[in-house]
């Protein structure tokens, strides 16, 4: 007979056991945070953006779980900084971002191009044409080198909202740059019959990389950084990624 202390021992051990499964299999997880930013990250799109969806891909290939959370870009971006994210995404390369992060290989490439209302005097054929003028730069996103060379030396303003084009509508700011896939999207939600108030000044400005950035502060960075790059490169090579805007020239 089976006394009932050894009952219970075994249902305590066997409570023990599945308590223990459940946290190893919780801490397992990796914690990626990115924000909205569609199409390429965004909680309404239908599978999560562009980028997620790479994302997701290329940590199944690593075999390596993930939680993906979206988050305002400032606290995802500190949380990640102090390392309670492994890792967010997109981001662009900047010296202050290199002191502190990993960068992957490039996982998207951004089409920028200048944007102003469609009866802005400017007429876009250098950078010159933009001196005097005040640009909109969302709060948060990093600007262009030549525009941020041009704003410390007071060349042009710059305004910082969250929303840069009701701002251009309205006549407190007199250009923006932007990629081309988001502007598409944001002129529509944000601006609905008015997006066509608001036009593109030339020919693209810039091809920017974005990337998935490894906090430092995180002791499987460079770890996992080396597995998401091979684990990319696999999925490039095998012909499995090549519907999304990847930059290999």
């Amino acid at each position: 007979m089976v006394s009932w202390v050894g009952c219970i021992c075994w249902i305590f051990g066997l409570g023990l056991t599945v308590i223990f499964t459940f946290t190893s299999n919780s801490f397992a997880q990796l914690r990626l945070a990115t924000g909205e930013y569609p199409p390429y990250s965004s909680r309404q799109h239908p599978v999560g953006g562009i980028t997620t969806e790479l994302v997701k891909r290329v940590f199944e290939e690593m075999n390596e779980p993930v939680v993906i959370d979206y988050l305002p870009w400032k606290r995802g971006y500190s949380m990640a900084l102090r390392g309670e994210y492994i890792a967010t995404f997109p981001y662009m390369k900047t010296e202050e971002r290199n002191r502190d992060f990993l960068y992957s290989s490039p996982i998207v490439v951004w089409e920028s191009h200048i944007y102003a209302p469609v009866n802005s005097p400017i007429q876009f054929q250098n950078w010159n044409d933009l001196v005097g003028y005040t640009q909109c730069l969302p709060l948060g996103n990093a600007g262009h080198p030549r525009l941020d060379r041009m704003y410390r030396k007071g060349k042009i303003m710059r305004v910082f909202p969250v929303n840069c084009w009701k701002m251009l509508l309205r006549g407190r700011a007199d250009f923006m740059i932007e990629d081309k896939e988001v502007a598409t999207s944001q002129l529509l939600n944000t601006l609905g019959d008015k997006k066509d108030q608001i036009t593109i000044l030339g020919e693209s400005i810039s091809f920017d990389l974005g990337h998935m950035i490894f906090s430092k502060n995180h002791p499987r960075a460079e770890e996992l950084l080396k597995k998401f790059n091979a684990a990319l490169e696999t999925l490039i090579r095998n012909g499995h990624v090549r519907n999304y805007k990847l930059y290999h020239r």
